[in-house]
C-alpha cells in the first residue's frame, strides 16, 4: 500500500471492523488520496474512505472499459497508450499536471504522491525514443502552450531534446482529444514528425495460432529464441541507426 499512488484503479479488500478478517468487503475504484491514516477511492457509489488498519489487500486493475466487447477490442486509444507505457517505464519519470506543480512549492511536497494524470514525462539513457518522450494521457490543467513550455524545460534540464508522442482517436486518423491541440503548436515550433507507429491488439490465443511455445510459432526456416536480455548482435543491430535518446 505504501507504493499506491492517486490515479490508479484498484480493488481493495478491507475489513468492516479493524482487526476483523472474517467480515470483509471489496471496493473497486480510482485512488484519489493516500496518507498515513488510509486511502480514499472514487467508486461508482461515490467516494469511500478506508482506514489503513482495515486494508487487507490492494490489487491494481486495468482502466475501466469504455464500451462492451472483447477485452482487446474495447480498450480506448488513450488507455491503450497508458497500458503499453506502464509495461515498461524508465527510472526517471514524472507526471505533468497543474496539481503536481502546485504541490512542488509546499513544505509537504516530499510527502505528497504525484497524481498519475496529465502528461507522462519519460527520460532514459537508452537509445529508444519512447523512453525519452512525453505522452499526453489526460488534460494537464495547464493549457496546450504552457504545457509544452513545461515539457521543453523538463527535457532541457536533462540535456535532451523534447519529443512528444501524439496519437489518433479510435479507428480514425483524427488526433485523440488528449493531444489534438498539440499538433499546430509542435509544427509552429519546428518539430518534425517521425514515422507513424501502429499499436495493435489481439487475443493471445488467436495470435498464438495454437502454438504452445515460441519455437512452434516460427515460420519455416526460422528460429525464435527467447531470452531475458538481448544478445550483443541484436542490440548492435537495434542501435546501429540511432544515437542515445534519438
Amino acid at each position: 500500500m505504501d507504493d499506491l499512488q492517486p490515479g490508479r484503479r484498484v480493488v481493495v479488500r478491507y475489513s468492516l471492523e479493524p482487526g476483523d478478517t472474517h467480515s470483509t468487503s471489496d471496493a473497486l475504484g480510482v485512488v484519489t488520496a493516500v496518507d498515513e491514516a488510509g486511502l480514499e477511492i472514487d467508486t461508482k457509489r461515490g467516494p469511500l474512505r478506508i482506514a489503513r488498519d482495515q486494508v487487507l489487500l490492494v490489487h491494481e486493475v486495468p482502466p475501466a472499459p469504455t464500451k462492451a466487447g472483447r477485452t482487446h477490442e474495447i480498450v480506448s486509444a488513450v488507455d491503450l497508450r497508458r497500458i503499453s507505457a506502464a509495461a515498461w517505464l524508465p527510472e526517471d519519470v514524472s507526471w505533468l499536471h497543474v496539481e503536481n506543480l502546485r504541490n512542488e512549492g509546499t513544505e509537504a511536497a516530499a510527502e505528497v504522491s504525484l497524481l498519475q494524470k496529465g502528461w507522462l514525462l519519460r527520460h532514459s539513457d537508452s537509445a529508444t525514443r519512447r523512453a525519452n518522450s512525453c505522452l499526453p494521457v489526460t488534460d494537464s490543467g495547464l493549457g496546450w502552450e504552457q504545457g509544452l513550455d513545461a515539457v521543453e524545460e523538463w527535457y532541457r534540464t536533462r540535456g535532451r531534446p523534447s519529443r512528444v508522442q501524439i496519437y489518433s482517436a479510435d479507428d480514425s486518423s483524427t488526433l485523440a482529444p488528449e493531444c489534438e491541440g498539440l499538433a499546430p503548436l509542435l509544427s509552429a515550433r519546428g518539430y518534425t514528425p517521425s514515422e507513424a507507429t501502429l499499436l495493435l491488439t489481439g487475443a493471445t490465443t488467436e495470435a498464438a495460432g495454437g502454438a504452445s511455445s515460441p519455437a512452434e510459432a516460427a515460420a519455416p526456416g526460422l528460429i525464435i529464441d527467447v531470452s531475458d536480455a538481448p544478445t550483443s548482435e541484436h542490440f548492435a543491430a537495434w542501435t546501429s541507426q540511432r544515437s542515445p535518446g534519438e
